[in-house]
């Protein structure tokens, strides 16, 4: 008897975030079409800032390059960033800039 009330209560639930996300999804689209935008699907690989960027601005390069740019001006202004890096106490700051750096070559932020 709980344990069908218990699954009742998860089906309404579950139809009421899916009702919250359809709302929410159709005001989105009405909001970006109204600015003249659309929406781009952008996949979950590691690349969800630069895929993006290079999308909207029309860059002629690839992902890894732009990846490149970005952590060479980060380390060449890197005063300028140093308070959004964290560091972890295993780490000296130089490790952990150079850890950056490698990440930003391949994928990973």
């Amino acid at each position: 008897m709980a344990t069908a009330k218990f699954i009742q209560r998860s089906i309404r639930e579950k139809r009421s975030q899916e009702m919250v996300l359809w709302y929410h999804t159709k005001r989105l689209e009405k909001l970006l079409a109204s600015n003249m935008l659309k929406r781009k699907e952008i996949p979950g690989d590691g690349n969800c800032l630069p895929s993006p960027v290079l999308h909207h601005v029309g860059w002629p390069m690839s992902t890894p390059e732009l990846r490149l740019k970005i952590a060479q001006y980060i380390t060449d202004n890197i005063t300028d960033y140093i308070s959004f890096v964290t560091f972890e106490d295993k780490f000296t700051e130089e490790e952990e800039l150079k850890t950056f750096i490698d990440r930003g070559n391949k994928t990973g932020w």
